[in-house]
């Protein structure tokens, strides 16, 4: 049996995928899930809000490094921005 506060996740097929031409792009997650799984196929940055916010290549947004998976905990009705210069960020939803 699993430690209390343990969780068991798996990947859905359901996702976004952020596709970087250079600017800031912002997606609503759904409604239905509350942990993400992140890709990236290049660095980038990220930042999660309550309405569209906008990703910046600073501190200010949190650095994701390319080719390393990410799991983060999300309020289901926010978004998610991403900045680079070219790449992916493929996302699915976890339950």
């Amino acid at each position: 049996m699993p430690a209390k506060g343990t969780y068991h996740l798996k990947p859905t097929g359901v996702g976004l995928l952020l596709t970087q031409t250079g600017g800031s792009v912002s997606a609503q997650m759904s409604a239905d899930y509350h942990f993400i799984h992140l890709y990236a196929s290049s660095d980038c940055h990220i930042k999660f809000g309550k309405t569209a916010p906008t990703a910046t290549a600073t501190v200010a947004s949190l650095f994701i490094k390319a080719e390393t998976p990410y799991v983060f905990p999300i309020d289901p009705s926010g978004y998610i921005a991403t900045i680079a210069s070219a790449g992916t960020i493929q996302c699915h939803y976890m339950e």
